[in-house]
């Protein structure tokens, strides 16, 4: 469905659906349509802030890796966004290794989050 004349904001969609004997079945759906994202005039330049993530190694040695026996903190920015509760996948981005998948953090009003471990 072609949307772009509709303006942006909140579109809903409702399907009705009759059966030969009558019965009628209604499902509805909201989503937000913004062909304007990053540029609400909050940024000097007006461009979107990109998305960022650190694992920092917090064991005290200087070590490159982090083993099992040893601990991260995670934090970064997932750009323009409101407040909201996420769930963080942390893939190895090659389909061998479970992802894992850190449930319900919590990103701030400016887009950062941090997973202390």
């Amino acid at each position: 469905v072609d949307v772009s004349s509709l303006t942006d904001g909140k579109l809903e969609v409702t399907a009705t659906f009759t059966d030969s004997d009558g019965n009628v079945a209604t499902a509805k759906d909201d989503v937000a349509k913004d062909t304007e994202y990053g540029e609400d005039g909050d940024d000097a330049d007006d461009k979107v802030t990109q998305p960022t993530v650190s694992i920092t190694d917090n064991s005290g040695d200087n070590a490159e890796l982090i083993s099992g026996t040893e601990k991260a903190d995670i934090s970064g920015n997932i750009g323009e966004t409101d407040a909201a509760i996420v769930d963080l996948v942390i893939s190895d981005g090659d389909d061998t290794t479970d992802d894992i998948v850190l449930k319900d953090v919590t990103v701030k009003a400016d887009g950062t989050f941090e997973v202390p471990n």
